[in-house]
């Protein structure tokens, strides 16, 4: 008779157990519409562009103009094949954030000391990264904010110090292949 218990009462605690996950999953859903609303961001059909930093869309549109108006920025791009998906980021060039695949870790930008984020409020505004990376996702066809929703992971393409107010590429670089924490996953966004 007590097996019997058992059982009736593990049937009772399963029952409970599907609402709450999927009342979890929802308010997850909800959090992420939630941050992907304020933050500073623009999507067109193939690229979802986002900043930690508070840029209007203007600034982050001018970044990436800036920065895909050089043939060989354009030509990397290219290598992560026709159609593809990229999840771009543009950061004020001072910004250290860790991450995102940005510094190679025997960069000068970090220190055995200092491992962590360096967000200066006073940066050059107009002096900017800009990191295209590929999406990584099991929907074959994402457009705008579905770019970032979809997204499980990131492949990075180049980085491309732009000043927004020459219209300037100032330099190229070759992204780290992960973050500075080594193959660990990272937020997103």
């Amino acid at each position: 008779m007590a097996a019997g218990r058992r059982t009736a009462s593990s049937g009772g605690a399963g029952a409970l157990a599907c609402p709450v996950v999927a009342a979890s999953v929802g308010i997850g859903y909800q959090v992420r519409n939630y941050a992907l609303q304020r933050l500073s961001a623009f999507y067109t059909d193939d690229m979802a562009v986002l900043s930690p930093a508070r840029l209007p869309a203007e600034l982050l549109r001018a970044a990436v103009r800036v920065a895909t108006s050089g043939a060989e920025v354009r030509d990397r791009i290219g290598t992560a094949g026709r159609g593809a998906k990229l999840l771009v980021y543009v950061l004020p060039e001072a910004w250290r954030i860790p991450d995102l695949p940005l510094d190679p870790v025997s960069s000068t930008a970090y220190n055995s000391a200092d491992r962590g984020h360096h967000i200066p409020l006073d940066f050059d505004p107009t002096r900017y990264r800009v990191l295209f990376t590929r999406a990584q996702s099991h929907d074959p066809n994402p457009s705008g904010a579905a770019i970032v929703k979809r997204a499980y992971g990131r492949t990075p393409i180049v980085v491309v110090r732009v000043n927004t107010q020459t219209g300037a590429i100032t330099g190229i670089e070759i992204p780290p292949a992960h973050v500075l924490w080594g193959d660990i996953s990272t937020p997103l966004f």
